[in-house]
């Protein structure tokens, strides 16, 4: 951590962690955690593990012929099944033949080639249009001055919309997240914001994680706000289903 984390409460302690290379750190998302700021690169792969309830096993079974004689019986049934063959075959009709290929182009001889060459060169240094010739064929046509004007984009209102999911634990910067979805869009009335703030609900120790007084009214209009305690989360995929 290159920034002291927010201090605890009065009679907690803080423990550090160092987000070392390889560490595996495992704890009850009840318990009051933070991630500090840091100003290097940082990868972590995070999970959250929840069990409601005890998953009840299937019933067994019922047990199958396991005898020799049920198992000849099985052996001579999917060999019967194997063997049979439809009563009449139906007879597929013949294609038609492919239809003959066209002839080919004839090409120049080497002799054309050579003095197309040369009558090329000569006119790169002169500047001159290049004449028509049997290997490259007539000269094409001059480039119309007239260009057609772009086509208009279509209006917004007739485009789908775009529904970005936010699971924010506790964290400041989740309003700057959401204003900065806004103001670089091309067209920010089509962005649909679904957030879920998992947050402290009581008092002004976790303000700033819920304040979207940044929005502008026609962005404010497209968010779609859920509040939670954050000692009832159980991570972020359980907070977008939401």
């Amino acid at each position: 951590c290159s920034a002291p984390c927010s201090p605890p409460s009065e009679g907690e302690t803080a423990t550090v962690v160092a987000p070392l290379l390889g560490r595996l750190l495992l704890f009850d998302s009840t318990l009051e955690h933070e991630v500090c700021v840091t100003n290097r690169p940082r990868w972590a792969l995070t999970g959250w593990l929840s069990v409601d309830t005890v998953p009840q096993r299937p019933a067994p079974a019922a047990p199958s012929d396991t005898t020799e004689a049920g198992s000849l019986a099985s052996i001579l049934q999917l060999a019967a099944m194997a063997t049979a063959r439809p009563a009449s075959t139906p007879t597929l009709p013949t294609p038609p033949p492919p239809p003959a290929a066209a002839p080919g182009p004839t090409l120049p001889s080497a002799a054309a080639m050579e003095a197309t060459i040369l009558q090329l060169a000569a006119m790169a240094t002169s500047g001159a249009a290049p004449p028509a010739s049997p290997c490259l064929g007539p000269p094409p046509a001059a480039a119309s001055q007239q260009t057609s004007p772009p086509s208009a984009s279509p209006p917004a209102a007739s485009l789908p919309s775009i529904f970005v999911s936010v699971a924010s634990y506790r964290d400041p910067e989740a309003p700057h997240t959401i204003r900065s979805l806004f103001a670089q869009a091309e067209s920010p009335s089509r962005v649909l914001v679904g957030v879920c703030f998992q947050c402290a609900l009581d008092g002004d120790e976790d303000a700033d994680c819920l304040d979207l007084s940044l929005l502008r009214p026609e962005w404010a209009a497209n968010v779609r706000v859920l509040r939670l305690p954050w000692r009832e989360a159980k991570g972020p995929v359980w907070a977008r289903f939401l």
